[in-house]
C-alpha cells in the first residue's frame, strides 16, 4: 500500500522540466514570476529590474557555454538575494521568537530547506527564496525554533504553531511544491 502511494503521488507532481536559459523563461522570486531577459555585452551578471531578470552574457559565449554561464550568473544572483532576504527575516524573527543566532548561511542544498545546529548556526538553501514569503518565513521560523528544541518533539512543534499558526500548510506546500523550487 505504501509503494502504491508513493506511486500515486509522483504521478500526480508536476514534472519538473530542464531549463534552457533563453529569454522568456519564468523564474520564481519569493512567490514571483520573473521573466529571463538574455542580452549580450555589458557588464556580465544578473539583476532584477522590474519583473525581469535581466541576464548580460560576452556575445562570445555561445551554445552549452551560453547555458551554463546564464545558469551560474542566476545562481550567483539567487545567492546573494537569499542571503540578504533571509538576514532580514531572521533578524526580525529572532527578536519576535528572543534568540540570538550566531551566523546565517546560504548553501545549495538538494534536500534540505534549513538547518540549526547547536551553535546557533543557520544554514538556508538558497532556492528557499523562490517560494512566497509565507514559506521563507515558516522556514525561518522553524529553524529558530530549534534554538529553543533541538529536536522535533510536539514542544518544538508548540514553538513554532506560537510565531506561524499556519505551520502545517506551509509544510505541506514544501512538501508538494519544493522540487519545483530546486531546478
Amino acid at each position: 500500500r505504501w509503494i502504491r502511494n508513493k506511486a500515486f503521488q509522483l504521478q500526480t507532481q508536476p514534472i519538473k522540466r530542464e531549463r534552457e536559459f533563453i529569454s522568456g523563461e519564468s523564474f520564481s522570486f519569493l512567490g514571483r514570476n520573473l521573466k529571463l531577459k538574455v542580452l549580450e555585452g555589458g557588464k556580465v551578471g544578473t539583476q532584477l529590474i522590474d519583473n525581469y531578470l535581466m541576464t548580460n552574457v560576452r556575445t562570445s559565449e555561445i551554445g552549452d557555454l551560453r547555458k551554463s554561464r546564464i545558469k551560474t550568473y542566476i545562481e550567483n544572483w539567487y545567492v546573494k538575494e537569499a542571503h540578504i532576504r533571509l538576514e532580514e527575516k531572521v533578524i526580525r524573527y529572532s527578536k519576535i521568537i528572543r534568540v540570538s543566532p550566531r551566523e546565517i548561511k546560504v548553501r545549495n542544498y538538494k534536500n534540505r530547506w534549513g538547518s540549526c545546529d547547536n551553535k546557533g548556526r543557520l544554514t538556508f538553501n538558497f532556492h528557499l527564496i523562490k517560494a512566497p514569503h509565507s514559506i521563507v518565513d515558516y522556514v525561518v521560523i522553524h529553524e529558530l525554533c530549534h534554538m529553543i528544541q533541538a529536536n522535533h518533539s510536539k514542544a518544538f512543534w508548540n514553538e513554532v504553531n506560537k510565531f506561524d499558526p499556519s505551520f502545517k500548510d506551509h509544510k505541506k506546500w514544501l512538501k508538494e511544491n519544493g522540487n519545483l523550487l530546486i531546478r
